[in-house]
């Protein structure tokens, strides 16, 4: 996309174009206009009748001062209804319950103190994503998108944050296809919090996904199986060996550095083998295989001992 094409997409859509219109001026698919809008913060929707583009930002932040939607109304915004700021707050990212104020422990991951934790840190730096809304002051949004086929575990994350908002299922256009060439769905859970993304950033969260890591984080060793066992599930996978079937093999995909990292750390733990991190040509991403037998046993009992949550399907593969 041209410099050009992104001043005119930001044009269109802050004077209120749709989105379908702003893909049709420029030529472009409406998913990649979409995806565009959504990563730049700008809105994909024209507001409502009565609306000003300009109020959206001043809402969100009384809203993030945990105000309510009924207190922002009678206190700032008298001229707007209810349900104008409702459909404000849903434009900017903001799902609630019946007007209700979001519900989130937003220092869970203050401390990893648990296996539990550690799981979902793990996850988190493979499969999650943060961002900084720079625009709306120290703002920061933390999302986890799985498959739809595991909804199951990202309802499993709210709940252990202990959040009231809702899972919702999305057509994920620009993602892997199914075999039959339509694309998946994805199951995702956004959150909003400062704190939780200052957390995250010191255990090795970064903006710009696990391609990027670099080292494993500081936690107690006692839940560093538990860790990797999260980091497996989301940048992970299972293979068999080509000539008998049958042998499983456990793959790491990540960074270079931080698949040497992993791959001392069990060598240190564990005594598994130094195999070499192989680089994929054309690819950011470097992968860590172990696939003896032994080693493949003892890093998978490792990774699991006393942990119920998990990706079933990956588990099932490993343990028949």
């Amino acid at each position: 996309m041209t410099k050009q094409e992104e001043e005119k997409i930001r044009e269109m859509a802050l004077a209120g174009a749709p989105c379908k219109e702003v893909a049709n001026a420029l030529g472009k698919h409406y998913s990649t206009i979409k995806r565009y809008l959504n990563n730049h913060n700008l809105p994909s929707n024209p507001p409502k009748k009565g609306i000003q583009i300009n109020d959206y930002k001043p809402i969100f932040d009384l809203y993030m001062k945990n105000l309510t939607i009924q207190e922002i109304h009678d206190n700032y915004y008298p001229n707007y209804t209810t349900d104008q700021i409702n459909y404000i707050l849903r434009e900017e990212g903001i799902t609630r319950r019946n007007g209700k104020q979001v519900v989130l422990n937003h220092s869970y991951f203050k401390e990893i103190n648990s296996k539990q934790k550690a799981y979902w840190l793990g996850l988190l730096l493979a499969d999650g994503n943060l961002q900084h809304l720079e625009d709306r002051g120290n703002c920061w949004r933390i999302t986890l998108e799985l498959m739809s086929d595991d909804k199951y575990l990202v309802e499993k994350f709210r709940n252990d944050v202990q959040s009231n908002l809702n899972v919702k299922t999305y057509i994920n256009h620009s993602g892997f296809q199914k075999k039959d060439g339509k694309p998946h769905e994805t199951s995702k859970l956004v959150l909003h919090s400062s704190e939780m993304a200052s957390d995250l950033l010191k255990y090795g969260m970064i903006p710009q996904k696990s391609d990027n890591l670099t080292k494993l984080p500081s936690i107690d060793d006692s839940y560093m199986g538990a860790f990797l066992l999260g980091y497996f599930d989301g940048n992970g996978s299972v293979t068999f060996d080509s000539k008998n079937n049958s042998l499983k093999k456990i793959v790491f995909y990540s960074s270079h550095d931080f698949c040497e990292s992993i791959k001392n750390y069990l060598y240190n733990q564990l005594g598994l083998p130094l195999n070499k991190v192989v680089d994929q040509k054309g690819a950011k991403v470097s992968l860590l295989t172990y696939g003896c037998q032994d080693d493949v046993i003892r890093l998978r009992d490792y990774m699991y001992d006393q942990m119920d949550t998990c990706l079933i399907r990956k588990k099932e593969k490993l343990f028949k």
